[in-house]
């Protein structure tokens, strides 16, 4: 009976670890009402970029600094999903942030510790920078859950210290699922309904202007 019963404990700790990496991992589209999602080339692309990076099944790891930044072992956190977005429509971060930063350091000052300096293989990691940069750049948008219309495909949303990229699909209420990176594990998963229960939303993003400015260059 022991046996059995040690036999059936591990075979839930390999279900558990591996669930997020074995099967279709998108949410079903619950939403029954008129099309809500309307994004932009950009956003479009975004979305594309989030998804496909998530393909990869990559595992949580927030434990790394990586030379040019970008990790290149299987592994990940919420602010790469965002990057692999932005990356798709394309806009670099890891070099916009470096270059935002080191122009305009005072910018960046108030949320990072005292006496850093500038680091491009991590400062586009931190969630706090790309608050700074993106209240910087990007269009700020209304964080009420509530206006379900307003959220749109490729979007970012922010709440503290965990940033996400907004889906195309969307719960019963029309309140869309967000793409994002927060841990291992049975409970978490790379699409979520947590837009509107997850906490405070801090910031809500769209890169239509900025990602068609850096197109024209």
């Amino acid at each position: 009976m022991l046996l059995v019963i040690v036999v059936l404990a591990g075979g839930v700790v390999f279900l558990l670890s591996n669930w997020r990496s074995s099967g279709p991992w998108r949410l079903d589209d619950a939403w029954g009402g008129q099309n809500l999602n309307h994004p932009g080339p950009v956003g479009t692309k975004m979305l594309s970029g989030a998804v496909a990076y998530l393909d990869t099944a990559p595992k949580y790891d927030g434990s790394k600094v990586y030379p040019g930044g970008v990790p290149n072992d299987g592994t990940g956190v919420c602010t790469d999903v965002v990057w692999y977005a932005a990356k798709a429509a394309g806009m670099d971060l890891r070099e916009l942030v470096d270059a935002d930063r080191r122009a305009d350091p005072q910018a960046y000052a108030a949320m990072a510790p005292e006496g850093e300096a500038p680091n491009p293989d991590i400062d586009y990691r931190r969630v706090r920078n790309l608050i700074v940069y993106f209240d910087r750049h990007a269009q700020s948008l209304s964080t009420d859950t509530t206006d379900v219309a307003s959220w749109q495909p490729g979007d970012i949303v922010v709440w503290k210290e965990h940033v996400a990229i907004i889906s195309d699909r969307r719960n019963a209420q029309g309140l869309p699922y967000v793409l994002h990176h927060e841990g291992n594990g049975f409970w978490s998963r790379y699409e979520a309904d947590v837009l509107g229960n997850r906490g405070k939303v801090w910031r809500h993003y769209r890169l239509e202007s900025l990602g068609a400015k850096i197109a024209g260059h």
